[in-house]
């Protein structure tokens, strides 16, 4: 679902999608500045799903991280690293762009 939602987006593209051997994939993004953001696509989030995403944000080179969850309940909690639902992909892919052009 967050593949044809991206193809369909300006001025941003999938480089890489790295399988987690807890289920779920890290999407590698970047935008036409060359910048890069990661969604990790998960069925549930965890705590370490968050933490890995924030660690990724602090090592480089991801401008950007997101999750986007299965589960309604695991896509509205709060953290640092912003979570959706995957009926709200549209939304995330939305967030990707502006975030792509600020």
């Amino acid at each position: 679902m967050l593949h044809a939602e991206i193809v369909g987006a300006s001025n941003i593209s999938i480089i890489a999608d790295v399988a987690l051997e807890h289920g779920g994939s890290d999407v590698a993004i970047r935008d036409g500045a060359a910048n890069l953001a990661v969604v990790r696509c998960v069925d549930k989030a965890a705590a370490n799903d968050h933490a890995a995403l924030a660690t990724m944000l602090i090592e480089g080179p991801f401008k950007f991280a997101a999750l986007l969850c299965e589960d309604r309940e695991a896509s509205v909690l709060d953290g640092p690293i912003p979570a959706f639902h995957v009926s709200e992909v549209g939304d995330l892919v939305a967030r990707l762009v502006r975030e792509a052009s600020a």
